[in-house]
């Protein structure tokens, strides 16, 4: 790539790190998008495809999540160092996110992590995600051992189907009070739960991340709450809000908002216009404008629905009814 392309990508990297306000995030999206629109030739392309058209008030176009499916999505030409793919079903398609940096993704999630909950090191992890082990290329997987990794608590550790040993040593922690983050997919906390093995403790985080992926029937984000919340007598559940397609996560602190950062923020447009915002209080599809998104493209339509209240926050709905057929030709 021409030594602009370089000098660009190297201040846009630095400028990253910085962000601490709104106003600073949004004048970093303008840098991002017209650095993406000139060196990403996908972006580019679906960007003239529609005529340049923007959402209104923001002067962006966000791309459909589903060209991840069939498209490498760069920014400049480089090497990939390691894919992440969706854990979609066959019906629905794969999505596949070529990263150009690892670190790049694990420093980004570190530094969000810290910003909701401190440093990692003095956390004990135990990951519940047996979905996601059994699959290749998994982003949450990659973060998860991160964590692990991170941790200086030898029990933290992934668990796929081993119930009983993380029971056991779910009921050593309880006894020490060691602060301890439960880290599990919403089908598998439940069959956990089910066990009736473990009591909840003071320094005890359960975070809740993707559904039932077929394993359960579907339920709402809430009423999993109240579940584990009666029966385990604690006061919240969080939540972690991430995709294959971003390197940025979303957290929530209970009552199922999740909170924007300086890396990652949530626009809101209509379901019929995909370029006419949407006000707070009312549902809309969840655009997101993710700033680590430096070599992929950091402006991506997905096929979520979201509600955004007055503080800023965004609750998850669900997805768009048959969003795979509608969702590229409803944004041309």
């Amino acid at each position: 790539m021409d030594s602009s392309y370089v000098l660009q990508r190297s201040q846009i990297l630095q400028r990253l790190r910085k962000v601490n306000s709104d106003q600073e995030f949004w004048k970093l999206a303008q840098t991002l998008y017209h650095f993406q629109l000139k060196y990403n030739t996908i972006f580019r392309s679906f960007s003239d495809l529609i005529h340049q058209k923007v959402v209104k008030g923001t002067e962006i176009n966000f791309l459909p999540i589903s060209f991840f499916k069939n498209f490498e999505i760069k920014t400049g030409v480089w090497e990939t160092e390691t894919i992440f793919t969706s854990s979609g079903t066959t019906k629905e398609g794969f999505s596949s996110h070529h990263i150009r940096s690892l670190d790049l993704y694990l420093q980004n999630t570190k530094e969000i992590f810290e910003t909701h909950f401190g440093s990692p090191e003095d956390i004990c992890f135990l990951c519940l995600l047996p979905s996601y082990l059994e699959l290749q290329g998994s982003s949450l997987i990659a973060m998860c051992k991160f964590l692990v990794d991170t941790s200086h608590d030898s029990r933290s550790a992934f668990y796929l189907n081993e119930y009983d040993r993380l029971i056991t040593t779910m009921q050593a922690l309880s006894r020490e009070n060691k602060k301890t983050f439960l880290i599990g997919v919403t089908y598998a906390l439940l069959d956990l739960l089910e066990l009736n093995g473990f009591r909840a403790w003071d320094k005890l985080t359960i975070i809740k991340t993707g559904g039932m992926k077929g394993r359960r029937k579907e339920m709402s984000s809430d009423l999993v709450d109240s579940i584990m919340m009666k029966n385990l007598e604690i006061k919240t559940i969080k939540g972690e809000y991430g995709m294959t397609e971003c390197l940025s996560q979303l957290y929530s602190l209970g009552c199922n908002f999740y909170k924007f950062n300086s890396r990652m923020k949530i626009i809101l447009t209509e379901l019929s216009d995909p370029f006419e915002q949407v006000q707070n209080g009312r549902p809309g599809r969840i655009n997101i404008v993710d700033l680590a998104n430096v070599d992929s493209c950091g402006f991506i339509s997905t096929d979520d629905i979201g509600i955004i209240n007055e503080e800023g926050q965004i609750s998850i709905l669900g997805r768009i009814d048959h969003s795979d057929l509608r969702g590229c030709n409803m944004l041309i």
